[in-house]
């Protein structure tokens, strides 16, 4: 073994092109790898970072399908006290606990959560600093206490760890820390800080408003099915309700996480792996090409006693050795692109499991780079290896070497393969970017070009009553909408709440099958920041103040659906127990996503209804509003030097956020694809190159007999675009089943979209015949004397 060690490296290192180019490709299939396999290992593979994660459960209530609903605080505090199938139940309020820190320097936003005493305990987690809540804190007048994130800790307090009990003034009332959580921490969203729930009387009987999400531990034993049986049973009894469709489901809380990017992360790793593939057959075809050049000493080595399992051996080795120093730079490579995928992916992903958080090259990464590096080795290296050892003394020792051509058919099946690998991953690549390419030309519904948002939680004491709030934001919209170069300035409710409602001209429904809305609070000029159009009736004004009769605007959608035919306006729509009169008809925007039709839309005056926390629009006169960030801060701090505005954007910005997750797969996708013609266009290249060679005397001999230049470069051609073209064929015949695969991912493209069917075999055969070329232009420049001289 030593001898094989020491003999492949001086093969290698005698002909440094060929193995630069090997270690090169090799790197990119095993780097690439790599960096997808760290990124799937953290996201799928391994459990949430919590103690006995495989025994927490998600439970929620569905109408069907992957709707969730939260529980409403009674049945909550039903569930826990009547299961026998956990240990315990957590609870955390969904709507958030928006934050102002004062008295710490400039006020600041911060982002709070209300949990149950025991969300702690049942993760197991420890506090780093200090301790968790206490069962006496789960109780008004006992819960003015918090748990603080580590990065908080550090961020605003330098770590210090005199701040365990301490005073924090959180929303103008004083907050006692009692305890640090550990910085690989993550749960649910990102969080700065914890408070106890805390239910008052009024709502641990609460059962129409929905807001816990619910997490639980099975007990030892129970399995998933017993748990879930058990949930639907108590659930069902406690909501009494058997016209209702929606039923209580447990699931697995890394799975509900997950369920939206595994897609696109199983079409990574298939992508990836088809091109480790190509560049394994591509160096097959090196190995083939070197090996037919190293005949003769292959049949020296025989000559001299050398079995075949010998020269195996040795051939093995030197795969072994290339394959290593790949793996060896694809982690150098790997390493950079995990930061580029962790950038790329979701933040909720990070924001809720510290291993995509802290994502790194680890040492799972490590054994799996070696094994694939081994497993490499092996599959470009048995095929040449089995092949070059069968050696014919008689034929290799000749000087000639005349029936080479022969024994080289292993060549244009592995082309072959190598361009129908490639062909899938052009597909597959093609279908993305085509699909991207229309999502990221849909029409939201709005005009988000020179917009700036921010968002504002407004709390403390002066703002305990709604005249108050919206007082507040009519003298802040009256200044901003003042400010040279502002045009309009409105606001939206932050928080997005889907309610049923009913039309009074139409007869009444039953609760069960009433309609659904999303229903925000938005001021007189939101719909002219944001640029929705007006299809009927007004806009809100002064009209629609306090006390004055109860109005909405409906969006296009809920009109179309629920009054079609009729006329919108004058109409009254019933919810929350009052009769509200349409007043305007506005066109339908697509707040969450493009790529689904936009849901039926109730906008309210918050001049009658308000939220304290609220989502600021300003429409600038500039292509660039973020100019206007500066002086919208300073017209806060005229009115109220301690509300904090945060969360700067460019509305153009949080649209083009909407197809991230899209974006990030298609660019991964056409780096594959494109890499993948590289990766077929060099391996065509090459075996062309080898069969020119390999046919000199032949070439040589024709020419001598009249063939012309002509002749000789379209036997070249049509030798090489054959192969090409029975790649095509069967590349685009496997390509129909990766198409059906990905068809979920698709948007408003056909898995056999015939335009980029047809553009990716035209693009590949362009790419095989640019890659003919050139050793078809080198055998045109074969001099007849030359070659018959050689023989």
């Amino acid at each position: 073994m030593y001898q094989d060690l020491r003999f492949g490296l001086r093969m290698l290192l005698k002909k440094p092109g060929f193995t630069a180019i090997a270690v090169l490709t090799l790197a990119l299939g095993i780097g690439a790898n790599t960096a997808i396999f760290s990124v799937v290992n953290a996201v799928l593979l391994q459990p949430l970072p919590y103690a006995k994660a495989d025994e927490l459960v998600s439970i929620y209530r569905t109408p069907g399908g992957e709707a969730t609903w939260p529980f409403p605080p009674a049945a909550y505090l039903n569930l826990k006290s009547r299961n026998t199938v956990f240990t315990d139940i957590a609870a955390l309020d969904n709507r958030g606990w928006p934050t102002t820190l004062t008295g710490w320097g400039e006020p600041s936003r911060l982002q709070g959560f209300k949990v149950s005493v025991n969300l702690f305990t049942l993760l197991g987690v420890t506090p780093q600093q200090g301790r968790a809540f206490l069962a006496e804190e789960d109780r008004p007048g006992a819960n003015r206490v918090v748990v603080i994130s580590y990065e908080l800790w550090v961020r605003d307090f330098g770590g210090d760890p005199q701040l365990i009990g301490r005073s924090l003034n959180l929303n103008g009332d004083s907050y006692t820390v009692i305890g640090v959580t550990p910085a690989d921490f993550r749960f649910y969203a990102k969080t700065d800080l914890w408070t106890p729930l805390a239910f008052t009387a009024a709502d641990q009987n609460e059962r129409n408003a929905s807001y816990l999400e619910l997490i639980g531990r099975r007990k030892s034993g129970v399995s998933f099915a017993q748990a879930g049986a058990e949930v639907e049973a108590i659930s069902k009894e406690f909501f009494n309700n058997p016209k209702s469709e929606a039923r209580s489901r447990i699931g697995l809380p890394q799975e509900m996480l997950t369920r939206e990017v595994r897609p696109l992360l199983m079409l990574l790793v298939a992508a990836v792996g088809f091109v480790l593939l190509i560049a394994c057959v591509n160096i097959a075809n090196l190995l083939l090409a070197r090996g037919s050049a190293r005949r003769r000493e292959l049949a020296i080595r025989s000559a001299l006693g050398a079995g075949r399992l010998r020269v195996v051996r040795q051939l093995l080795v030197e795969s072994a050795m290339l394959s290593l120093a790949g793996g060896s730079l694809g982690l150098l490579l790997a390493n950079w692109g995990i930061k580029f995928l962790a950038g790329g992916l979701p933040e909720y992903l990070a924001n809720t499991n510290s291993r995509v958080a802290m994502l790194r090259l680890d040492t799972m990464a490590l054994g799996f780079t070696f094994a694939l590096s081994m497993l490499t080795s092996f599959l470009f290296g048995l095929a040449p290896a089995l092949h070059l050892s069968k050696v014919d003394l008689n034929e290799a020792l000749k000087e000639g070497g005349r029936a080479a051509g022969a024994r080289n058919r292993l060549l244009p099946a592995l082309v072959i393969a190598e361009v129908a690998l490639a062909m899938v991953v052009l597909v597959g690549g093609g279908l993305m970017i085509r699909s991207f390419w229309r999502l990221s030309h849909v029409n939201p519904g709005y005009e988000p070009e020179g917009v700036l948002t921010a968002q504002i939680d407004l709390s403390g004491v002066k703002y305990k009553e709604l005249a108050q709030v919206t007082g507040f934001y009519q003298e802040l919209l009256g200044r901003i909408a003042a400010i040279p170069g502002a045009r309009y300035a409105g606001v939206i409710n932050t928080l997005n709440v889907v309610n049923p409602f009913g039309i009074d001209e139409h007869p009444p429904l039953p609760p069960e099958k009433q309609p659904l809305a999303q229903i925000n609070q938005v001021s007189a000029d939101y719909f002219k920041a944001t640029g929705i159009p007006l299809r009927a009736g007004r806009f809100f004004d002064n009209r629609d103040a306090k006390g004055a009769q109860p109005a909405v605007i409906i969006d296009e959608t809920l009109a179309r659906r629920e009054l079609s035919g009729e006329d919108p306006i004058g109409k009254h729509i019933n919810f929350w127990n009052t009769s509200r009169e349409i007043v305007g008809v506005v066109g339908a925007a697509k707040y969450w996503s493009p790529s689904s039709e936009p849901a039926p839309h109730i906008y309210l005056s918050y001049l009658q209804e308000n939220w304290r926390s609220m989502s600021l629009r300003v429409r600038a006169q500039s292509d660039d509003p973020m100019k206007l960030a500066a002086l919208v801060r300073a017209e806060l701090a005229a009115i109220d030097k301690n509300q904090p505005i945060h969360s700067f954007k460019a509305l153009e910005e949080q649209v083009s956020e909407q197809i991230a997750p899209q974006r990030f797969t298609t660019t991964l996708m056409a780096g594959f694809a494109a890499l993948a013609a590289l990766l077929a266009a060099v391996g065509i290249y090459g075996v062309m190159s080898f069969m020119v060679a390999e046919r000199t005397r032949e070439i040589g001999v024709r020419m001598a007999l009249g063939a012309q230049t002509g002749n000789v470069m379209r036997m070249v051609l049509r030798r090489g675009m054959v192969l090409a073209v029975a790649g095509v064929m069967i590349g685009l015949t496997a390509s129909f089943a990766l198409a059906r695969a990905i068809s979920g991912l698709l948007f408003g493209v056909q898995p056999t979209d015939p335009a980029t069917l047809v553009a990716i075999t035209l693009l590949l055969l362009v790419v095989a015949l640019v890659s003919c070329l050139i050793p078809a232009r080198r055998a045109t420049k074969v001099d007849p004397l030359d070659a018959l001289r050689h023989e």
